[in-house]
């Protein structure tokens, strides 16, 4: 068997099932319109003002899975958060207000491992802090303590996050939320705090806060 074949049979059995119908994960990573069969496959961002109650603006971000980050990251660089200007020698320095590389990871987080059975992530923006939230239950008698310890990679989509790790996005080592909390100390920010919540119908929803310098 030559290598297009061997390509073709793992294509096969990694995207369709049993019976040769595409699989979940092939249409959220790689569907013109995801939605139309997963109407959660949304990231809805919102800007706030002194509370909950005062919705400034807001954005939805729609489409296949594997390119959301990039959307999301390109609307909160051109709309919700800032870029302060500084300069070492004559070089001028524009980064952005919290660290870019652990917030695209918080991102990667919330959606690899959302349910898409339930409800859309949700990020909400505020003077001092970020909350991103997604609704799924931690695999395997996983705690919030156990992801901030030493663990192993255990995706709750492992098709899902076997792409995004061939895409370079992810390393797949279980080492993502000590790579976010890292990036926040480097960067002299409190570190975020995750956070589980029980709600309706037995499920999780999990809270990344993120708290900005002031």
């Amino acid at each position: 068997m030559n290598t297009i074949e061997n390509q073709n049979v793992e294509y096969k059995e990694n995207w369709r099932d049993e019976y040769h119908h595409i699989k979940n994960a092939a249409l959220l990573l790689f569907g013109k319109r995801p939605s139309k069969f997963f109407p959660s496959v949304q990231f809805k961002i919102g800007r706030f003002g002194k509370d909950d109650t005062d919705l400034l603006f807001q954005d939805l971000v729609e489409g296949n899975i594997l390119q959301m980050a990039d959307n999301v990251m390109d609307i909160l660089k051109s709309k919700y958060l800032i870029s302060p200007i500084h300069y070492e020698g004559l070089q001028r320095i524009e980064p952005l207000e919290i660290p870019e590389d652990a917030l695209r990871e918080a991102i990667f987080n919330s959606i690899i491992h959302k349910d898409y059975t339930g409800v859309f992530i949700q990020m909400k923006v505020y003077n001092d802090k970020i909350i991103l939230w997604n609704e799924g239950v931690l695999v395997d008698d996983y705690t919030v303590e156990t992801l901030l310890g030493d663990h192993s990679s255990c995706p709750r989509n492992r098709n899902i996050a076997n792409v995004f790790y061939k895409a370079g996005f992810i390393e797949a080592w279980g080492r993502g939320i000590g790579k976010i909390r890292n990036g926040f100390i480097a960067s002299n920010l409190p570190e975020p705090t995750f956070e589980e919540k029980w709600a309706v119908c037995g499920l999780l929803f999990h809270d990344i806060i993120i708290q900005m310098k002031q």
